[in-house]
């Protein structure tokens, strides 16, 4: 087997985080719980961010543990038919640990929905 080098695909970490999951909204209020997963409710998350809804609003607000340089992309499927079915403005606020999805309807108890983030894992410029 020939010797290779996977320096451009190990770059993609250190330049790109993916952060993907389920959510579902169990709570009702400006600042509902919302529970995020992997797979199915069975396993919760583990990379280190937190959401809640406002139920009596449009937005879900995502807080992220870490720090990044910026926000790159934003995408969002609702998984039941009752949820909001699309996104019509993001704030960026990942230099404070937040991006907030504004939804084109108020989301509800037990509304479920795939996200996925794509952050600037680092300052530096290529």
């Amino acid at each position: 087997m020939a010797n290779r080098t996977f320096f451009g695909v190990q770059a993609v970490n250190r330049e790109l985080k993916i952060l993907s999951f389920a959510a579902k909204v169990t709570g009702t209020g400006a600042t509902a719980d919302v529970a995020l997963y992997q797979g199915n409710s069975d396993q919760p998350l583990s990379i280190g961010a937190t959401a809640e809804a406002d139920t009596t609003g449009t937005t879900v607000t995502i807080t992220l543990s870490d720090n990044y340089e910026a926000l790159l992309g934003a995408f969002y499927t609702a998984k039941n038919a009752a949820a909001p079915t699309h996104v019509v403005g993001v704030t960026d606020a990942v230099a404070s640990g937040t991006v907030t999805l504004t939804l084109n309807t108020g989301p509800a108890q037990n509304d479920e929905f795939y996200v996925t983030l794509l952050l600037k894992n680092t300052s530096v410029a290529r």
